[in-house]
């Protein structure tokens, strides 16, 4: 979330950030909305369990989860993953095909 720098009324904007990342908020969002909390008691909430099960099996996963690293290249990355699966899954190449040209195309790139 974020502020403009020129918005009129920074102090609402302020008031509703804090609010929509409150406790409350984020359970009626988990519940109606099927939004994964940010907080992590939300997640623990017996009325977000019982009506969105998937969350208890999600908690764990997000504890755990990293960020993907840093890579000046990642789009040039993100392109040739996307290029090479579309081949596969369209089969203008096949899926072993595909993974050896991608791999050596990524070390190309990884090693300019």
């Amino acid at each position: 979330m974020a502020i403009n720098a020129f918005s009129k009324n920074p102090d609402a904007a302020w008031s509703f950030m804090k609010y929509i990342l409150g406790t409350d908020a984020q359970k009626l969002l988990a519940i109606q909305g099927s939004f994964t909390p940010a907080l992590i008691s939300v997640y623990n909430d017996a009325d977000v369990k019982a009506k969105q099960p998937l969350f208890t099996k999600l908690a764990p996963i997000l504890q755990n989860s990293l960020p993907r690293p840093v890579s000046p290249v990642y789009t040039d990355l993100s392109n040739l993953i996307q290029v090479n699966v579309h081949q596969a899954l369209t089969k203008q190449a096949t899926p072993a095909a595909a993974l050896s040209a991608l791999q050596s195309q990524l070390q190309t790139l990884v090693n300019k």
